[in-house]
């Protein structure tokens, strides 16, 4: 059974979230790990933007989302922004992916946002493009992410 959680209700695991996301997002980029670590480690005060949850099998780490304030330059009018949603090789495919999103949408929803961006990972658009769909995310534009990579930004209401 899995189980999400603020990452400061599981400070531990500041470091493996922090080289989760340096292996997925950060090796071909000039940011070293402790960077990162230190950025993550921001993220685990819920109190406010940035922050992550984190899912949990058992002990184990499953999964991750953030919610960020701000994510693309050139739209830095809108937000708040998911961020940074993996799920581990063994744990796809088993609603993880879901259930971080509904708790990042209630979070939220509950610091009093009523819509909420995203954009798509270069490397496997359309899949994303199916994933967020299906859970009523609406298209709102495709442009170029901060690496100049294409991407279709997202949108959903929170009500």
């Amino acid at each position: 059974m899995y189980r999400v959680y603020p990452l400061g209700a599981k400070k531990e695991l500041v470091a493996e979230t922090a080289k989760l996301a340096y292996d997925y997002w950060f090796t071909n980029r000039d940011i070293a790990l402790p960077i990162v670590e230190l950025e993550y480690d921001r993220r685990s005060d819920a109190s406010s933007l940035p922050l992550t949850i984190v899912a949990l099998c058992g002990e184990e780490l499953a999964g991750m989302i953030s919610l960020k304030q701000s994510e693309l330059s050139k739209w830095l009018y809108l937000g708040p922004w998911i961020s940074a949603l993996y799920v581990k090789e063994g744990h796809r495919k088993r609603g993880v992916g879901g259930k971080l999103l509904s708790a990042a949408c209630h979070r939220a929803h509950h610091m009093g946002f009523r819509k909420i961006y995203l954009f798509t990972d270069h490397r496997d658009r359309r899949n994303l493009e199916k994933f967020y769909s299906k859970r009523g995310w609406n298209f709102f534009e495709s442009t170029e992410d901060d690496d100049g990579m294409e991407t279709d930004i997202f949108f959903r209401n929170l009500f």
